[in-house]
């Protein structure tokens, strides 16, 4: 060295064997440095000045470090070129080596953001040239231990993978491990990344892709930690479903020692697997084989086909996060509608009512504390519809309209149901009873074809009987009427008819007013009657099947006279009986 600096530039070259290096009196590091031995190969010139560093081995605890690089100067600045490896190390001790002068922003960050234990396979390089911004890269794979993406979400344990930095931008990918969900299990987050763009900026934002197959629960319950607390802030149960979740969940923030849900932006997609709730709609089962799902800073979607009570439906259930959307959530989709789907509900209606199957469109109003409002609307194609008593059918390739409004509860109310189909127009509303059971339908309002208006109730009798049904006012023109048969839900009886109108027109100059009656229908048209002839004369009478399946009445009046004069039949007519 005394002769280099003498003006003699020539080559110094050097093998030191190095052993017991143990201080650190310049402070270059962040702990004392102790390194047990090792060996350099080292070639230094002077004009111009170089150092270089074929080889530089040192083992460390049991540990092997590897150098080798380049010192330059010249009359622009240094330039500089270092490569080192380390086959193991933890994350600790790395940072402990690190000298505190060498790319301090990025071991600053490290030592913060990423707690990993122990590392392998370390490859650092650092390249300074004059008039540049420094080049730091820094590969390792991780095995084994804690690894925590960021202070706000749980770490993963036994962790494979490995991370990079590469020009001040940070990455790290969980080749496997798994996540202690705060309920419902374990998530394999096997696939996930960290991304730092650039770990020099501070706060330094992140970008997280968290892959997971977990259960529902666990998954739900993970996305429920502060700072998104989503489904906490809509009003729902991280348990509100059983199954598996396959979900991609990307995540972008900024971390701050307070985090508010205005700094991190989510977008979750996947799919849910053998999905089974009773939560949703509160005494119903909503099950599917596949739903998919997706949420967002606006809201949470899951849609796909399903089953309610096994009836099929398709639709999607989405709740809006914020104030607007606490405790409110919907579902909307098509259902199927045919007489299994009555029978899973509990509606029974008379045998031969209800055939074919049809879809309808409908809407879930879900609202905590309160039973579940639905409103279902209908074209009714694929449906068959029918009242043998009346001799009314709809055909399946027909269409009409169908629009039922209700709420769900023990037990369920339709508050409105408006029926429209081959000149049938029918509105009211449907109670059940405990157990779900049709209780009354009543129909203030309908019209039937040309001769019938007025108001209907029907009437459940109890399960394998059959129901009353009761025509409450209006008017009947039999010029225009048809009738047929009925048969009962259980072919042991036919539905009582109980009758009370307000006029049954039966010719042009002829009408009952006042008409009542109570008739059945087996075998034909069969029962009594009592009315008044054109409002003037009371008549009784009774309805008998013949033996071709037609009606035969048979009228009896107390004054034959004021009948026939009050028919316009013989107006001179007084007393005598009929």
């Amino acid at each position: 060295l005394k002769g280099l600096k003498a003006g003699r530039p020539e080559a110094l070259v050097a093998q030191l064997h190095l052993s017991d290096l143990s201080a650190d009196p310049e402070g270059l590091f962040a702990d004392a440095v102790s390194i047990g031995q090792g060996a350099a190969d080292m070639k230094l010139t002077l004009d111009p000045f170089r150092l270089t560093l074929g080889q530089v081995t040192l083992t460390d605890r049991g540990r092997k470090i590897t150098a080798k690089g380049e010192v330059a100067a010249a009359e622009d600045g240094w330039s500089v070129a270092l490569d080192v490896g380390v086959d193991t190390i933890e994350m600790e001790r790395l940072l402990a080596l690190w000298p505190l002068g060498a790319v301090p922003k990025t071991r600053e960050w490290l030592q913060q953001n990423v707690a990993t234990g122990e590392l392998f396979d370390v490859r650092g390089a650092l390249r300074l040239k004059p008039g540049a911004e420094p080049r730091f890269s820094l590969a390792y794979r991780f095995r084994g231990a804690e690894v925590r993406f960021m202070r706000l979400l749980p770490p993963i344990n036994s962790g494979l993978g490995y991370a990079t930095i590469n020009d001040n931008a940070f990455v790290l990918v969980a080749e496997s491990g798994h996540v202690v969900a705060p309920k419902g299990g374990n998530l394999d987050i096997a696939g996930s990344v960290l991304k730092v763009p650039d770990i020099r900026q501070k706060p330094a934002p992140m970008e997280v892709t968290l892959k997971s197959d977990s259960t529902i629960t666990a998954a739900l319950s993970i996305l429920d930690e502060p700072p998104f607390e989503f489904l906490r802030k809509a009003g729902q149960a991280v348990d509100i479903a059983e199954g598996r979740a396959h979900l991609t969940t990307l995540l972008r923030l900024i971390p701050k020692a307070k985090m508010n849900p205005k700094d991190v932006t989510y977008d979750v997609t996947g799919t849910l697997t053998e999905v089974s709730s009773d939560r949703l709609v509160k005494g119903r089962k909503l099950s599917a084989d596949a739903l998919a799902v997706k949420v967002t800073n606006k809201g949470i979607e899951i849609s796909g086909d399903a089953a309610l009570d096994g009836v099929p439906l398709s639709g999607a259930w989405r709740q809006a996060f914020g104030t607007a959307g606490a405790g409110r959530s919907s579902v909307a989709g098509q259902i199927e509608l045919s007489l299994p789907t009555l029978e899973e509900f509990a509606i029974t209606l008379p045998k031969g009512a209800v055939g074919g199957t049809g879809v309808g469109d409908f809407t879930l109003d879900l609202q905590k504390g309160q039973p579940p409002t639905f409103r279902m609307t209908s074209d009714l194609r694929g449906l068959v519809l029918a009242i043998p008593e009346l001799g009314w059918k709809k055909a399946a390739d027909s269409k009409g309209s169908l629009e039922i409004v209700g709420r769900f509860g023990a037990p369920a109310h339709v508050d409105s149901l408006i029926l429209e189909a081959e000149r049938l127009r029918a509105e009211g509303s449907i109670s059940l009873k405990e157990d779900n059971g049709l209780d009354l339908a009543e129909f203030g309002t309908v019209t039937f074809q040309d001769w019938f208006k007025g108001g209907v109730a029907i009437r459940g009798q109890g399960k394998g009987k059959p129901v009353a049904i009761a025509l409450t006012g209006g008017s009947v023109d039999l010029r225009q009427a048809t009738f047929g048969s009925g048969e009962a839900g259980d072919g042991s009886a036919s539905p009582i008819l109980d009758v009370t109108l307000d006029r049954l027109r039966i010719s042009d100059g002829i009408a009952l007013d006042g008409f009542k009656g109570r008739f059945a229908s087996d075998n034909g048209l069969n029962g009594s009657f009592t009315g008044n002839v054109n409002g003037r004369a009371p008549l009784t009478g009774e309805t008998l099947p013949d033996t071709n399946g037609r009606a035969a009445f048979r009228l009896r009046a107390e004054d034959a006279g004021a009948v026939l004069a009050a028919a316009r039949l013989y107006g001179r007519g007084r007393g005598g009986q009929m």
